[in-house]
């Protein structure tokens, strides 16, 4: 479905009370039908590859944009049902030789976690209205790929090899009304002061004293000090980078695959020019796609095309007219639907469903 230049994936089945779910690279949304409910029309999220791109106003604001197209906004302003905070820092402090004593927290669940030689992270108040993450980012970006925050540090200064440690507040609906900060324009206008609590009331990492029981006169560890100051303190601004908004692969891996078939036809049949074995692959392919033609109802072409069309539509991309033909095909599917409610309807009201008087003579002889 496109909105407002938006290609958006529908999924084929809701979530909840929420009845449409669409999404991209940028916006997962989940839309509700229920006027007269105490349900959002519409709970979206934001992601995080998005916010770096354009930052936190303009990517709700291309939201509101979207939505605009979607449902009929009453004016009222955003309400926030969650956020994250986050601070990278190259090296801050060591995790290997911190433990979960030397953290003063509010929350009474604290687990560690990493690998047999070293340790990666701690977990603070898992599932609860605030939780926290401090680990070891460059470790976790080996899983997920997210090679563009390398970027991001090289321009502050970061060199590769450097453990970079991530900080991260999770912060949901009922405490960020508490603290005041419930809506979009609020949280856009003072994002250090819910830094600073997260990072001075809730938690924080301690020296500890052998000689004071008392945790919470621990003095605070320098470089979370640092963190505490510097995170959310307005004097820099966040620099914004390039991030892919779809799930396209790089064109690197894509000549990657094609250098490898081409290759194995090479070494399969002793053919030794590329050129000639990447056509004699194109001809042979498209044989035997063809011949199966009357299987499929469609031969090589038309096979290649849907197959690109399918991922087009999983990398939220336009491919030709595919998504023209996707809404031809629904709106034929709802005939066919609305004609078969139609039919069940008629055979419902037929005379021999009702229960009347019918008088039929002959029957045994005698009239019923």
């Amino acid at each position: 479905l496109v909105v407002a230049d938006h290609t958006f994936e529908v999924l084929s089945h809701g979530r909840g009370k929420f009845q449409y779910i669409l999404r991209d690279a940028g916006f997962y949304i989940q839309l509700s039908n229920r006027t007269r409910s105490r349900l959002p029309v519409a709970y979206c999220q934001i992601s995080s590859a998005c916010l770096l791109s354009v930052g936190v106003e303009a990517a709700a604001s291309e939201l509101l944009r979207v939505l605009a197209k979607l449902i009929e906004l009453d004016g009222a302003p955003p309400t926030i049902s969650r956020c994250d905070l986050y601070v990278d820092a190259a090296e801050p402090f060591d995790l290997d030789r911190i433990d979960r004593a030397d953290w003063v927290c509010r929350a009474r669940d604290i687990q560690d976690f990493g690998t047999v030689v070293r340790r990666t992270g701690f977990v603070f108040g898992r599932g609860g209205d605030i939780s926290a993450r401090v680990y070891d980012k460059t470790a976790e970006i080996q899983r997920s790929g997210k090679e563009y925050m390398k970027a991001i540090w090289h321009e502050a200064g970061w060199q590769p090899g450097q453990r970079v440690i991530r900080t991260e507040f999770q912060l949901r609906n009922a405490v960020l009304k508490t603290l005041g900060f419930g809506s979009l324009d609020r949280l856009i206008a003072d994002p250090g002061a819910l830094w600073r609590y997260c990072t001075g009331d809730w938690l924080r990492l301690a020296i500890p004293d052998p000689r004071d029981a008392t945790r919470s006169r621990w003095e605070t560890h320098p470089a979370w000090v640092m963190l505490a100051e510097q995170g959310f303190a307005g004097e820099t601004i966040a620099k914004r980078v390039n991030v892919p908004m779809t799930n396209v692969p790089d064109d690197e891996v894509i000549y990657s695959r094609h250098v490898s078939s081409v290759s194995s036809w090479m070494a399969k049949h002793n053919i030794t020019d590329p050129e000639l074995a990447a056509q004699d692959l194109f001809d042979r392919c498209a044989n035997h796609h063809d011949s199966l033609m009357f299987v499929r109802e469609e031969g090589f072409i038309d096979h290649v095309k849907r197959k690109a069309a399918h991922k087009a539509k999983g990398w939220n991309k336009r491919f030709g007219d595919s998504i023209e033909r996707d809404g031809d095909a629904f709106r034929r599917a709802q005939r066919k639907e609305y004609q078969r409610r139609k039919r069940n309807e008629r055979d419902k009201s037929d005379d021999w469903d009702q229960d009347w008087d019918v008088h039929i003579p002959g029957l045994d002889g005698d009239e019923e």
